[in-house]
């Protein structure tokens, strides 16, 4: 899964965002448990995240798949996005991301936040 992870996030960098890229993004961080997984789509966390694709939020369709317990420091501007999350009570584990053009900013956190989910799995 972590490989997975890992190249997703290396896609979300490059790539504009697309209701599939970003779906895909959405199943590969839910719980392996499905009991989980059916308590997460029942609580509307699926429907919403495809709404706010959708409707182009893409920021606010990110911040949803942040995992618990990360810090972020978000830098950049117009000429790109570079975001860095970290866990800061396991030994400063730090992972990065990085985008540049359309929607930099939402995809360096998406990015970042599904090589945080790798790191934690």
């Amino acid at each position: 899964m972590t490989a997975d992870l890992s190249a997703l996030a290396d896609r979300v960098e490059r790539e504009e965002p697309s209701s599939k890229l970003w779906c895909d993004a959405l199943y590969a961080t839910m719980p392996l448990d499905l009991t989980e997984a059916i308590a997460k789509l029942n609580d509307g966390r699926e429907t919403r995240f495809f709404a706010l694709v959708k409707m182009g939020a893409y920021l606010d369709a990110a911040a949803m798949l942040m995992p618990e317990g990360w810090s972020i420091d978000i830098t950049g501007g117009s000429e790109g996005f570079e975001v860095e999350l970290w866990k800061p009570d396991a030994n400063g584990e730090l992972v990065a991301a990085e985008a540049e053009g359309p929607h930099a900013e939402a995809r360096a956190r998406l990015a970042a936040a599904l090589r945080a989910h790798a790191v934690s799995n």
